[in-house]
């Protein structure tokens, strides 16, 4: 078969290092930027970028040639190691979150997306992951909180 027929729909999510509050105008727009040219360097179409200070949330259509964790790895890379040759001190946390998302749930994931600011004010990122793992049949488990690291009901932060 000469060409791939797809839709596969990702709704990724990931935080900033130690969940600091590091993605304010000048470093998101630095950021965002580098994720679209990534993006399309790899072929994967961004339908939605949007997220507040400590993490980014992503609704991307990828190409069957690549892995989800291939394409969060080159946008996680790309973003922080330009944030970094331009003398911001950058990082993004270890690991990621990624949603299949059907067809007809596009629409209410990119509003979702959209509106991640104002949900913020009313719910936090801790609130809002517990709430996408359930939503997604993800079983919670405790894993022990790495040396060094101050424990979180989702996710280990760096002091």
């Amino acid at each position: 078969m000469p060409h791939a027929h797809y839709r596969n729909y990702q709704h990724i999510i990931f935080a900033t290092k130690g969940r600091r509050r590091s993605l304010q105008l000048e470093i998101r727009t630095i950021a965002y930027d580098s994720i679209r040219k990534t993006c399309r360097d790899y072929g994967v179409a961004i339908l939605e970028m949007n997220g507040p200070e400590d993490h980014v949330h992503l609704l991307l259509n990828i190409p069957p040639k690549h892995s989800v964790a291939n394409i969060v790895r080159a946008i996680k890379g790309g973003s922080s190691m330009l944030l970094n040759e331009q003398k911001h001190l950058f990082a993004w946390q270890e690991g990621y979150s990624a949603f299949s998302v059907s067809e007809s749930n596009v629409a209410a994931v990119r509003q979702y997306i959209c509106a991640q600011q104002v949900h913020h004010q009313k719910q936090s990122f801790d609130s809002e992951f517990l709430a996408l793992l359930r939503k997604h049949g993800i079983a919670i488990t405790k894993e022990p909180c790495p040396p060094g690291e101050v424990e979180s009901p989702i996710f280990h932060s760096h002091r």
